[in-house]
């Protein structure tokens, strides 16, 4: 049977070091699953450069941090779970991908 993988660009992009901020700022990182280590991240992009990661979606789930990030200030449990990706996805991409021969 043959098997598809997919990532997202956050994942290619940040790690868990986003989240050693303030609440504000680490909140807007919040997602599922979570942001992971730097050489978790340098692995996506070796397999995508191997084809074992054939797409690249982005989950594009944007909430406001006022009124919706921030419910979960006193309650982790609240914190609306996920992120943008849409916008940038294709110029990330290719600045991160292309232009630091990461996909080459």
């Amino acid at each position: 049977m043959k098997v598809y993988a997919e990532t997202c660009p956050h994942y290619l992009l940040l790690d868990d070091s986003a989240y050693n901020q303030e609440f504000n700022e680490a909140s807007k990182f919040v997602l599922s699953p979570p942001l992971r280590k730097i050489t978790d991240k340098n692995a996506l992009w070796k397999a995508i450069k191997i084809n074992v990661i054939q797409t690249i979606g982005t989950d594009h789930c944007s909430f406001n941090l006022i009124g919706q990030k921030d419910l979960g200030k006193n309650d982790f449990t609240k914190i609306a779970n996920g992120a943008g990706g849409v916008e940038h996805r294709l110029s990330l991409l290719y600045t991160y991908g292309v232009c630091k021969i990461k996909f080459r």
